[in-house]
């Protein structure tokens, strides 16, 4: 007689599939398909780019900004040069380019002058940039000029009549 083990017992037990698990789907499939992966990676770079975009953008209107402020002092230099030529009667023509003390130029084209009382003023029209070409794209600036003190000029007597009030009275004060 031949020995034949018995089989029945060498089996496996047979593992019931869960109901999540769709029929056709065996269960020692794990991991990701590749279209899940291609929808992941579509998602993950749609993000990416909308914060590369809005990190550009603000970058951009950073230095906008900083321009445009650049832009506001050389205008002020320039009013404030313009101002003390008028009180000291020297601007009589247009200036064609003209520079600052850091290389930025400027444009001055009078348009005319109109009665302040009795004094005249000056109606000009300043274009600010940093290189002589930019001044044809320059935004043109109007300003109305009297003669007269500069306001900068104006603030400076005036402070200084407020520290010489104020070291009189210390000095009264102190009597």
């Amino acid at each position: 007689m031949i020995w034949r083990p018995n089989r029945s017992r060498l089996k496996r037990p047979v593992l019931s599939l869960p109901d999540a698990v769709p029929r056709g789907h065996r269960q020692d499939q794990v991991g990701f398909t590749l279209i899940e992966i291609l929808v992941a990676m579509l998602v993950f770079l749609t993000g990416v780019a909308g914060i590369y975009a809005l990190l550009s953008t603000g970058l951009s209107m950073q230095q906008d900004s900083l321009r445009m402020s650049r832009a506001g002092r050389h205008m002020e230099e320039v009013v404030q040069l313009l101002q003390r030529q008028v009180s000291d009667g020297t601007l009589d023509a247009d200036v064609p380019l003209g520079k600052l003390s850091d290389g930025t130029c400027y444009r001055v084209s009078l348009l005319g002058s109109e009665s302040m009382g009795d004094e005249d003023a000056r109606l000009v029209e300043i274009r600010v940039a940093a290189t002589e070409r930019g001044l044809v794209n320059a935004e043109p600036y109007t300003h109305l000029l009297g003669p007269g003190p500069s306001m900068a000029r104006a603030i400076e007597e005036w402070r200084a009549q407020r520290v010489s009030e104020a070291s009189s009275r210390s000095t009264l004060e102190g009597r």
